[in-house]
């Protein structure tokens, strides 16, 4: 069904229709962080700070549970720009065999890009467990990275393969989403 929405939407983009402009996020969960009890919930912000979806404590998603990625798809509306954030309480067993709960998060700020539609990967990683980013900043593969993306030079196309000079620069952008046939 959203593959057949995109060609329709994308058929009218040819007759003069305006063209999809789409940011399609895939959220994701380290394995070792899936259990019963770790809990994940998206929260997305327009360049206003107001909700565009989400951002409720009763909002969750499944993923931490399952451990399968979930998407979900934001068309650009009257933002230029999105907050898009993945975050979670998951299980940290310490030494001693106890389990915590313990915050985790991930987020994105980018523009759309007119006319595209763009992937990025939001995910709960157990590197990023002790990991605490300044303002601004989120925690990627261990690091912290700038939260915002400030160009569009490495987004990759919903179905297509990241830019090769890309692929190291920022996971967000290139790990891409699978394409889902319907």
């Amino acid at each position: 069904m959203r593959a057949l929405a995109m060609v329709l939407a994308l058929a009218l983009g040819s007759c003069g229709e305006p063209v999809l402009t789409e940011i399609f996020v895939c959220f994701e969960i380290d394995p070792e962080l899936v259990g019963p009890d770790t809990e994940a919930r998206v929260c997305v912000l327009d360049d206003e700070g107001v909700v565009v979806a989400g951002c409720e404590e009763a909002t969750t998603l499944g993923l931490g549970r399952d451990g399968v990625t979930r998407s979900q798809g934001f068309v650009q509306a009257d933002a230029e720009r999105v907050v898009v954030q993945l975050e979670g309480q998951v299980p940290v067993t310490a030494p001693d065999g106890s389990v915590s709960l313990r915050d985790l998060e991930q987020s994105i700020d980018l523009a759309f890009a007119e006319g595209r539609v763009i992937d990025v990967a939001l995910r709960l990683e157990a590197a990023c467990l002790d990991r605490f980013c300044a303002e601004g900043e989120t925690c990627v593969a261990g690091r912290c990275r700038a939260a915002s993306v400030p160009n569009e030079r490495c987004y990759t196309d919903h179905g297509e393969e990241p830019d090769p000079l890309c692929a190291d620069d920022d996971l967000r952008l290139t790990r891409g989403c699978a394409v889902v046939a319907e």
